[in-house]
């Protein structure tokens, strides 16, 4: 077993895996309901869940977080949402700077159809390589860049295949109808996006879960939520675990 594989076992310790994603302002600026997001991790920190998704800027500026929970770092950017160049993106941090940072695996989004896949896929084949070498697994976000092929089961399934073939150890990616078949279709985990918030987010990933999925990353539907620390108990039930 190499560093890669410790830290992927890492990730999926509690069989599956369940992330609260608060990387939003990187792109946003000011996330609608985490203005203040080191009081809201303060807030959620106790309770079961596995890990964060965070910005290399706010990991620093939070400084300390439960030592049981995994942190894995957004690596990559495609502007803001004042600028039209959100399709491709760009990675910006070094694997040296994300093991400084205590980092336990990487995120990578990775959008395709939009005319310039070769150079989405050679970002993402060249992080492998990059964040490999010092056994820091990587987290590929395969989404379409065509929003109406996001509900389509053989579109998600085909992205999330190409980011384990170019070389990701996970896949992050949008749920679907026939999840099952996504996954039957793809050699390495898969973990669904929260994505816009649902009325019913509790079914939803009770559902990705039967299909094959191992986790969910909860973004807008936790830090949305009028009682996120609620919202992270059903969850934490709805994936079989006792709920605190």
């Amino acid at each position: 077993m190499d560093g890669i594989d410790f830290r992927v076992n890492r990730l999926f310790r509690n069989g599956t895996l369940l992330l609260a994603a608060l990387d939003h302002g990187q792109y946003v600026g000011v996330p609608e309901g985490l203005a203040d997001p080191v009081r809201f991790i303060a807030a959620i920190d106790s309770l079961p869940f596995d890990g964060y998704i965070l910005n290399a800027g706010l990991a620093r500026t939070i400084g300390r977080l439960d030592p049981a929970k995994s942190l894995i770092l957004r690596i990559t950017h495609a502007g803001t949402r004042f600028s039209e160049t959100g399709a491709l993106n760009r990675c910006f941090l070094h694997p040296e700077d994300a093991l400084r940072l205590g980092a336990d695996a990487v995120i990578s989004m990775v959008v395709l159809g939009h005319g310039d896949d070769v150079a989405a896929m050679h970002e993402l084949a060249e992080a492998v390589c990059e964040y490999h070498r010092f056994g820091i697994p990587l987290i590929a976000e395969m989404l379409p860049a065509d929003p109406k092929l996001s509900p389509s089961p053989r579109a998600i399934a085909d992205l999330s295949r190409i980011g384990a073939e170019v070389g990701a150890d996970v896949i992050k990616t949008c749920m679907t109808e026939d999840f099952a078949s996504v996954v039957g279709g793809c050699p390495v985990p898969i973990i669904i996006a929260g994505g816009s918030r649902e009325k019913d987010f509790v079914s939803t990933v009770r559902k990705a879960l039967l299909g094959g999925a191992k986790g969910v990353a909860m973004g807008r539907n936790l830090y949305q939520h009028e009682d996120p620390p609620a919202l992270i108990r059903d969850v934490v039930g709805a994936m079989g675990r006792p709920r605190p």
